[in-house]
């Protein structure tokens, strides 16, 4: 979906349609994203609960069927914190290059002298 949307704006070239879309679309990321924010404020405690008892069901079940429960919840477990891993150090380890080699860029071509303290008085 995200592709089709990228794609598509890419395909736009009134300059006037394209940031209404772009506009339109960063209001639509920001209603669903408070959405979730207050839909998770009032159900992280029965969503908590859920899972904690999911979980004891699962472990105490787990004693007497070769321990399949436990490792069942490690690999759920691993599975989600790899997700996780790539979707915050890809970009962290990526976006800093430009964004460096452009600083270090319009820094060398400035290159204008800084005031020593001897010369403000």
């Amino acid at each position: 979906m995200g592709a089709l949307v990228g794609w598509g704006l890419q395909k736009v070239e009134t300059p006037v349609i394209k940031p209404l879309l772009q506009g339109g679309l960063c209001l639509i990321a920001i209603a669903m994203l408070s959405w979730m924010l207050l839909w998770m404020t009032q159900n992280a405690k029965s969503l908590k609960g859920e899972i904690e008892n999911s979980l004891q069901q699962v472990l105490t079940q787990d004693d007497s069927q070769n321990n399949q429960g436990g490792w069942a919840v490690f690999f759920l477990i691993l599975t989600a914190v790899l997700r996780e891993g790539p979707e915050i150090a890809v970009p962290d380890a990526i976006a800093p290059v430009p964004w460096c080699l452009c600083g270090y860029t319009l820094g060398k071509k400035a290159k204008s002298p800084m005031p020593s303290d001897s010369n403000t008085k």
